[in-house]
């Protein structure tokens, strides 16, 4: 009941500032680079501080294990978008790594078959509303028993939007 701007965002059990959930580009990872995702229902401002009256969502991040593996995919469509993603994980002995990055762009966006064209904007897509985005995440760890785990994770995300105009006469 209380939004989530009252909800503590965690990367790896590190805060993760200034989260907006109405911000694409404050997420702190792409899901699909999570091994596992914690979530504390409710208030947990006493372990957590006042940022977690809310509650807490902590993204735990895949790190490697067992031999090299590698994966590659992507996604292209309408209008030249294109969505690319790579990880390559492993680990030997006591130490794992895991790296990703997915680079993104759409050119623009179709507008819809009820748009009535104007001067400033004509039928088909919409102006200026093209969007790129790309993100790279790493972490290694090293677990010298099954009790401790010592890890670095690091990411970068770097996004870029076009702001439409108005479309009205």
């Amino acid at each position: 009941g209380l939004g989530g701007a009252r909800v503590l965002v965690l990367d790896d059990g590190h805060p993760v500032g200034d989260y907006s959930w109405d911000d694409e580009d404050g997420a702190p990872a792409d899901a699909r680079l999570a091994e596992r995702v914690e979530v504390i229902r409710g208030p947990a401002s006493l372990l957590y501080g006042s940022d977690a009256i809310g509650g807490v969502i902590n993204i735990i991040s895949k790190a490697g294990a067992g031999g090299l593996k590698g994966v590659v995919s992507g996604e292209s469509g309408d209008h030249a978008p294109y969505l690319a993603r790579t990880s390559v994980s492993g680990g030997e002995g006591p130490v794992g790594l895991f790296v990703s990055g997915s680079p993104t762009r759409v050119n623009s966006f179709p507008l819809s078959g009820g748009f009535q064209p104007t001067a400033q904007q004509p039928a088909g897509y919409r102006y200026n509303s093209d969007h790129k985005r790309s993100n790279v995440l790493g972490n290694v760890v090293y677990a010298p028993t099954s009790a401790l785990g010592l890890g670095l994770t690091t990411s970068y995300v770097h996004a870029e939007y076009g702001k439409p105009t108005t479309a009205i006469d």
